[in-house]
């Protein structure tokens, strides 16, 4: 179970650790993501560059985990199972239970669901961007040191329920410090990588 693997990875001795990262700004026509009678949103433009990112693990035993993060509004059981499917037929070897996608929820990307004008192709066109991140993160592995925080992330996150219903405020962000040492230049490169309290969907 996943409890399991994450207590495998957590007492692994040596620890590696890689990051891939590629647009997926899309060339032709999308529909957004939305709610309710908002979900059929036709895309009019584009003001930012929106990503999906890899984070792979191996621990000394040689077990990798990949975690993607993807900027849409879900990543739901057909894109995961296409996301696992599309790493096999490229050559990933990495079992598709250690194969993981979560989404930053926004409701402002193109829809990846296949039913919305071009979502097919959307997804698609993903799917091979998620591949060649996938393989960057699996290429880029170096030996790595975590650590766990909690506290404010100025330009970066913040708890969007900020005041909880019963009065208290939830300002706090969890994060998780990587850190990566470089074979060849001997640098530590740290890279701080969002825990959000919020409804990803993860897979």
């Amino acid at each position: 179970n996943a409890l399991t693997r994450k207590e495998k990875f957590t007492m692994a001795k040596i620890l590696y650790s890689g990051f891939g990262r590629e647009s997926i700004n899309p060339d032709f026509p999308v529909s957004l993501s939305g709610y309710g009678d908002n979900y059929k949103r036709p895309g009019l433009g584009r003001e930012n560059t929106i990503y999906i990112t890899c984070v792979a693990f191996k621990n000394d035993e040689g077990k990798t985990l990949m975690v993607y993060t993807m900027d849409g509004l879900m990543a739901n059981e057909p894109v995961a199972e296409a996301l696992r499917e599309s790493l096999a037929k490229a050559g990933c070897d990495v079992p598709h239970d250690q194969i993981y996608i979560c989404a930053t929820h926004s409701h402002s990307c193109p829809a990846i669901v296949t039913h919305l004008a071009h979502g097919e192709e959307y997804r698609d066109f993903v799917m091979e961007q998620a591949v060649k991140a996938g393989f960057a993160a699996l290429e880029d592995l170096a030996p790595t040191t975590m650590k766990l925080a909690k506290g404010q992330v100025p330009g970066m996150a913040f708890v969007r329920h900020y005041v909880m219903n019963d009065g208290t405020i939830a300002g706090d962000n969890t994060v998780l410090l990587i850190l990566r040492e470089e074979a060849n230049r001997g640098q530590i490169i740290e890279s701080l990588v969002r825990i959000f309290p919020m409804m990803s969907n993860i897979l």
